[in-house]
């Protein structure tokens, strides 16, 4: 039940539950934590959450609240004991999803409550989940705490911004210092990794030809992918 008030943002039901006793810390099947659930943004858990409220409670409820209401439903289960730092079964923290997912309000409260954010499982953890997520402005809020490390020898924030193609997050990383000629597992560097998208990227435009649904959508990768490839070389060359 809480963790469906909270997909849904009743906080009042929430608050409700853990007066009552409900752990703050349980996990469901996915080992997610209602704390994890602050940062749902998809319409399945939602319908799923109407019907148990309707089964078990016999409630009824419209729009989802949680968009409006996420910093002070994340508050509520960080005074009753939430921990931001638990990880679900995909070692997801709730501090990484916010970074990834771009929810600096939400972030900014961990910190507030004195969340520990150099407990990373390893360096550039935040920062690579920030790049996967295309949350540039959340890379140099991390980079403006120290929490972007420039990193040698091994996997980059870098590597995952090539990979996904985003030229914005590569321009943050760059400001914050992040070495372009770093090798992962001394293999591939970002610059490599983004010549692989292309190259995936370009294939996938002439196996789909001109199918419409999926025509755009590659399209508009390939830019991306030659404007990153554009940064990083520029960058290397600059280096």
């Amino acid at each position: 039940i809480l963790h469906a008030a909270v997909i849904l943002g009743m906080v009042d039901l929430a608050r409700a539950e853990l007066a009552a006793g409900a752990d703050p810390n349980r996990g469901d099947d996915g080992g997610a934590t209602p704390l994890h659930k602050v940062f749902t943004d998809t319409p399945a858990p939602e319908t799923l959450a109407r019907i148990l409220l309707k089964r078990r409670r016999g409630l009824e409820f419209g729009p989802s609240e949680l968009p409006r209401r996420r910093v002070e439903l994340a508050g509520i289960l960080l005074d009753a004991g939430a921990l931001p730092l638990a990880p679900d079964r995909a070692n997801w923290t709730s501090v990484r999803i916010a970074v990834h997912d771009g929810h600096r309000d939400v972030h900014e409260l961990f910190v507030e409550r004195g969340t520990d954010l150099s407990f990373q499982r390893y360096p550039n953890d935040l920062a690579d989940a920030a790049a996967h997520g295309g949350q540039a402005d959340m890379i140099r809020y991390l980079a403006e705490r120290g929490l972007v490390e420039r990193g040698t020898g091994r996997h980059t924030p870098l590597h995952t911004a090539a990979w996904m193609a985003f030229p914005d997050c590569i321009e943050a990383l760059l400001e914050a210092g992040v070495d372009p000629k770093a090798h992962f597992d001394k293999g591939p560097t970002a610059l490599d990794e983004a010549r692989r998208r292309l190259k995936s990227t370009e294939e996938a435009l002439e196996f789909i030809g001109s199918d419409p649904r999926y025509a755009k959508q590659y399209g508009d990768d390939r830019t991306r992918a030659l404007a990153v490839i554009a940064l990083l070389e520029k960058a290397e060359t600059k280096g």
